[in-house]
């Protein structure tokens, strides 16, 4: 009994340290976040004073967008298309 309490704790520890909403967690988005929202601010800067519509990451293995000009946003249009009104 005493080595499943003890297997009990550990699960629970690991879980909290570790787990989806765990404490490395916490602290990788505390530190990447910032790093994160310079880049996509650069880009956005960057797009709008070029006049680029769109901005793809090429280092991905997927074609990833990063950036997108909301003026390109057609998704109002599709759901009115589709009779749905926003």
């Amino acid at each position: 009994q005493e080595i499943m309490q003890n297997e009990n704790q550990f699960n629970a520890l690991q879980k909290k340290r570790f787990g989806p909403d765990g404490d490395r967690y916490k602290k990788e988005q505390e530190l990447i976040k910032p790093v994160q929202d310079e880049v996509f601010n650069a880009i956005r800067d960057l797009a709008s004073s070029e006049g680029y519509g769109m901005v793809f990451d090429a280092a991905s293995s997927s074609l990833t967008m990063v950036f997108s000009d909301p003026k390109y946003d057609i998704s109002d249009d599709v759901l009115k298309k589709m009779g749905y009104v926003k």
